[in-house]
């Protein structure tokens, strides 16, 4: 199946239906229309109503390159020409990201549409900052902490020595984790940011393993170089190799 697409200067890219091929088939008739497209506009403002000044825009078609722009001194922005279904996405320093999908309306006539979004770009002045100990007691070093969800999902320190971590520009409220450590099963917690410098303290569950030998089920000779997998609860994982005498060790898992 292809699809044609079609980009010419102060036109929005347009696309053709999809065509399905078969070997040596050539297809006709397959017309592409380019129209003037739609404008996307508004102002961009933090959650007091302030303009949020030079915050980067982007405008991601279904197919095609983005469109890219900033916003003014007042906080408005104007993007375009484009068509069809777009991701638009708002990125500024200190502010929590935003993104939606917007429907754009063909426009009607010679002249290009407008569609208002305006945008707001919530403060990120929240921090996460505390302590990751396992149920013993024992902290826990060289976790990766990682923002699950929302506008900071993929963001998140390793923790120290002493199982401390900080990280800050993140909006307020519940926050959800994911921590993984080569010692631990992988785990997600709920937290909560803080704007006033509380700390938080979480804690990893330990994990158990298993262990055991592969052998022929005929001539009990053991079985090396084999892969074993292992399943725990939340559709966690872990794999292992037997080795030369067929033993072999899965963990740590739940």
């Amino acid at each position: 199946k292809l699809t044609v697409l079609a980009v010419a200067g102060g036109y929005a890219e347009a696309r053709s239906r999809a065509v399905s091929l078969g070997a040596a088939e050539v297809a006709t008739g397959i017309d592409v229309v380019l129209t003037q497209g739609t404008f996307v506009f508004g102002k961009v403002t933090d959650q007091h109503g302030a303009p949020v000044i030079g915050a980067e825009l982007t405008a991601q078609p279904e197919l095609g390159a983005p469109v890219e722009g900033f916003s003014d001194s007042e906080g408005n922005y104007r993007l375009g020409p484009l068509s069809g279904t777009i991701d638009l996405r708002a990125t500024a320093y200190g502010h929590v990201d935003a993104h939606r999908t917007v429907e754009l309306a063909a426009p009607r006539g010679r002249d290009p549409g407008e569609q208002r979004e305006d945008i707001t770009l919530e403060v990120a002045d929240a921090i996460l900052a505390g302590a990751l100990d396992d149920t013993t007691g024992a902290p826990v070093s060289g976790a990766r902490i990682e923002v699950v969800g929302g506008a900071a999902e993929g963001r998140g320190p390793v923790t120290s020595t002493d199982g401390a971590f900080t990280l800050d520009m993140l909006p307020r409220g519940h926050l959800r984790v994911r921590i993984s450590h080569p010692d631990y099963p992988t785990d997600e917690l709920d937290t909560v940011t803080s704007s006033t410098g509380d700390h938080v303290h979480l804690h990893l569950a330990l994990g158990g393993a298993a262990e055991g030998a592969l052998l022929d089920a005929t001539s009990g000779e053991p079985l090396a170089s084999v892969t074993v997998t292992g399943a725990g609860p939340g559709g966690a994982t872990a794999e292992t190799s037997t080795d030369k005498v067929g033993h072999w060790k899965l963990g740590p898992l739940r």
